[in-house]
């Protein structure tokens, strides 16, 4: 459905990225933070992490349902109007980028109509990804990429506010 292009490369399409350690390290209030917080004893270090996964834990809820609400109205009115044909794109593609994304790849897709392309830039919407259509050799590419943003994937998949 989605065949990956293998002409393409991410050199092609991204710039030299450093990766969220090295954007870290380039900013010297964060850089602090970091080495402060690297250099507390273990226990204390997992007090301050046992918090924050506890926050996280009340917080997402919100924000998958906030992620949801990120997608265009366009793309929530043709899936609701399609929900039987596009629910199985919809898990398909957010797969791909999940697995793409997480491993710092940036993945193109060839949709095979402008309902498949609009369907595959929902999904970046609600994985808060960069998306882009691309004309290459007459055929028109999608591009999703992260570039520079840290990744924080909902929890829930997108299909589970289909049905």
């Amino acid at each position: 459905m989605f065949p990956i292009d293998e002409e393409l490369t991410v050199d092609d399409i991204c710039p030299d990225y450093n990766g969220l350690f090295g954007d870290l390290m380039a900013n010297n209030s964060a850089s602090e933070a970091w080495w402060s917080f690297s250099g507390k004893p273990e226990a204390e270090q997992n007090v301050v992490l046992a918090g924050a996964r506890s926050n996280s834990k009340i917080a997402a809820a919100t924000k998958d349902r906030s992620c949801f609400l990120r997608t265009s109205r366009k793309f929530r009115d043709a899936v609701r109007l399609n929900l039987q044909f596009a629910m199985p794109i919809v898990a398909d593609i957010e797969d791909l980028v999940r697995i793409a994304i997480a491993s710092n790849s940036v993945l193109v897709l060839r949709p095979e109509s402008s309902f498949h392309r609009l369907l595959a830039h929902g999904v970046a919407e609600y994985l808060a990804v960069e998306s882009s259509s691309v004309d290459a050799h007459g055929e028109r590419l999608v591009l999703l990429s992260c570039k520079g943003i840290g990744l924080n994937f909902p929890d829930k998949h997108l299909v589970d506010y289909m049905t």
